[in-house]
């Protein structure tokens, strides 16, 4: 200190940066002390002693510390000038997904008062890793927020949902206080912690509970632990909450046999809510005594209470269930029935049981009632028609009379699968008759470049769309944006382009360099309004099947300039292994011949240090 004193003025105050220098273990020991307990400074700075002492805390931003040296640093929380830089520390801990340190017994009274102010989120995450007593604590704090979420007008403290989610990681160490608490005053939100901590004893009991509101949480806890599926993991509001109670209840295999039991005696119960989950898990398990539930589910009165139903459900349908549903559809006298069972199917998780009745939605497509209609066209947008036949019902439906089945049937053809050039031919028909609802028209329009990408007998009409410019700007930009074709259709793509010359479909585009800055620019704003054709081939044809393609035509086209040859490489991801060594011998003739220009250098790279190491033994 006396030497930084005397060192060409007063230096003291670079005394942080000069002991940062040591990055060692005992560096970032003597960086805390140092912020524990600092030198006297001189007296032209005493007034900044508390900065003085941040800024040894600073240089432990970018730093790995052992618990014992994090626990030294919240030790600092007590000194009120020091908190904020020692809560940026732990917010940097806790975004690199280190682990906290328990922090001192005396500073919980303190943290616990922050779980609801500024700093909120690392004030919870440090109580959360204090143990037992800074979880009761944390405990407490969300206990308060329970107490008046029923308020008519409610200001939400903030953090709570990192206060519940701290106590739902830690539940178990706190079981018993959690189940005192339940056992007071039970609420849903205390059942999702007890299924957490691996009390599921206590959601069975709470499936039989006169409050609606446990029945319901208790069948969807249940419901997602014995079927755990993506959209019920995700109603949790975070998957890995979902994920963990799922693991909490595979801990308790004896509870099983009872669990299916309780399920099935909650398919009698009033609420929809709890109907439907319970319906879910016993249709993923397989047990068929769902069945006429789900049947009768479909004659409900109340067409609200069927609508309530179908709230998050994606049942797991077999064969011979799904058969039931169809057949309903089909000879239901009730025209809401037939439509109810049709969405129903059209909501199931995708399975081998598609195949089995989508003739029968085929032939609703036709049915005399417009909801009917509504409903099938609407399950084959949702699920891709695979069928030649079904895609021709579809697009005779677009002439339907009712607006909303034309929408549908259009929204559809734009995922079918089956196309065939005589289809393609009657939706260009279709296209030119237009329709008096706009969002139809739209429909089709996007269903076009959709059917050239299916069907291997319309290269010809794709190649008018990307090479030709025919059509808009759009069809080309979906083409770009969209999925990649049938490898039949990108087969056939490159056959056609084999024979066309390189400028037609793979022009170089302009530069960098004086007076080429303006049409490089007016060049990438027109690539992105209307998409180039190589830029709709890369997307088209799997780049498995393109990058052999692009390589071997750069070797093989002698009337291209070195230059479009050595870019034209240089746009494949991948240089097949069988190739490289024709492209290193054009690269060395470019080199060589002083063409190329800055292409060469790029294609050189893709050799790394190995290349180097060629090039200089062979030039």
């Amino acid at each position: 200190m006396e030497r930084l004193r005397r060192h060409q003025g007063n230096y003291a105050w670079r005394l942080p940066d000069i002991l940062a220098l040591d990055t060692t273990e005992t560096g970032t020991d003597r960086l805390i002390a140092w912020a524990q307990s600092p030198p006297p400074l001189p007296p032209s700075l005493a007034a900044y002693r508390q900065r003085w002492r941040e800024a040894f805390l600073a240089k432990l931003d970018g730093r790995r510390l052992t618990l014992e040296q994090k626990r030294r640093v919240v030790a600092l929380l007590s000194d009120p000038g020091l908190r904020d830089a020692v809560f940026r520390l732990v917010r940097t801990w806790r975004h690199r997904g280190e682990p906290l340190p328990p922090p001192p017994p005396e500073s919980l009274p303190l943290l616990e008062e922050w779980a609801v102010r500024e700093h909120c989120e690392e004030a919870v995450r440090l109580l959360a890793a204090a143990g037992p007593e800074g979880l009761t604590r944390l405990f407490r704090v969300a206990m308060e927020d329970l107490r008046d979420r029923d308020a008519p007008i409610r200001e939400p403290r903030p953090c709570e949902w990192d206060r519940w989610s701290a106590l739902f990681a830690h539940a178990e160490a706190i079981a018993d206080r959690i189940g005192a608490a339940y056992r007071e005053g039970p609420t849903p939100r205390l059942l999702r912690l007890l299924a957490r901590a691996g009390r599921w004893e206590v959601v069975l009991e709470a499936l039989s509970s006169p409050e609606a509101a446990l029945r319901r949480e208790a069948a969807f806890l249940l419901a997602l632990a014995v079927a755990p599926e993506e959209d019920a993991l995700a109603r949790t509001g975070d998957a890995g909450q979902g994920q963990a109670l799922v693991a909490s209840w595979q801990k308790r295999p004896e509870l099983h046999p009872r669990a299916r039991e309780a399920l099935r005696q909650a398919l009698r119960d009033e609420d929809p809510n709890v109907q439907r989950e319970a319906l879910r898990a016993l249709l993923f398990l397989g047990d068929e005594t769902a069945w006429p539930v789900l049947l009768a589910a479909l004659r409900v009165e109340n067409e609200n209470r069927f609508q309530t139903f179908l709230s998050g459900f994606r049942p797991a349908l077999s064969a011979s269930l799904a058969r039931a549903l169809a057949e309903v559809a089909r000879g239901d006298p009730s025209e809401a029935v037939r439509r109810r069972a049709v969405v129903l199917l059209g909501r199931a998780e995708p399975g081998p049981w598609q195949a089995a009745v989508e003739p029968v939605l085929q032939q609703l497509l036709r049915d005399p009632d417009q909801e009917v209609r509504r409903a099938a066209a609407e399950y084959f947008a949702a699920v891709p028609a695979r069928e030649v036949a079904i895609t021709a019902v579809l697009l005779e439906a677009t002439r339907d009379a009712h607006m909303y089945v034309r929408h549908a049937a259009a929204i559809a053809l734009g995922l079918a699968r089956g196309w065939t050039p005589e289809l393609v031919n009657r939706l260009e028909v279709r296209l030119r008759e237009g329709d008096p609802d706009a969002n139809v028209v739209r429909a089709l329009e996007d269903a076009y470049p959709h059917a050239l990408r299916r069907a291997p007998g319309a290269v010809d009409r794709l190649l008018a769309i990307v090479l030709e410019r025919k059509g808009p700007a759009r069809w080309r930009k979906a083409l770009a944006e969209g999925p990649q074709a049938d490898a039949a259709v990108a087969w056939e793509l490159l056959k056609r382009l084999e024979a066309r010359p390189l400028k037609d479909w793979a022009p170089v585009p302009p530069g960098f360099g004086p007076g080429l800055l303006q049409r490089m620019v007016e060049f990438f704003v027109r690539a992105e309004e209307d998409p180039p054709p190589l830029g709709i081939i890369g997307r088209l044809v799997p780049r498995e099947m393109l990058d052999p393609f692009l390589v071997r035509r750069a070797l093989e086209d002698p009337e291209a300039s070195l230059g479009h040859r050595l870019w034209l490489i240089q746009q494949a991801l991948e240089i097949p292994e069988d190739l490289q060594e024709d492209v290193w011998r054009l690269l060395m003739r470019a080199l060589r011949a002083g063409e190329g220009g800055p292409m060469t250098l790029a294609l050189l790279g893709r050799w790394g240090f190995d290349g180097l190491r060629r090039l200089v033994e062979e030039l």
